[in-house]
């Protein structure tokens, strides 16, 4: 994100798998995201959130 306002290009992030991680910062920047659903889930059900 701060390498597309030091060049003034739209970003646009896809997939955001961990996304979550830095859900603040994304949402103070008002980039938006694309999410994948199916991939930010767990394995199995046995499979930790991490």
């Amino acid at each position: 994100m701060d390498l597309a306002k030091r060049i003034d290009i739209e970003l646009i992030i896809a997939g955001a798998s961990e996304g979550w991680m830095v859900a603040n910062e994304l949402a103070d920047s008002g980039v938006p995201v694309i999410l994948t659903p199916i991939d930010n889930i767990p394995s199995s059900f046995d499979s930790p959130w991490l």
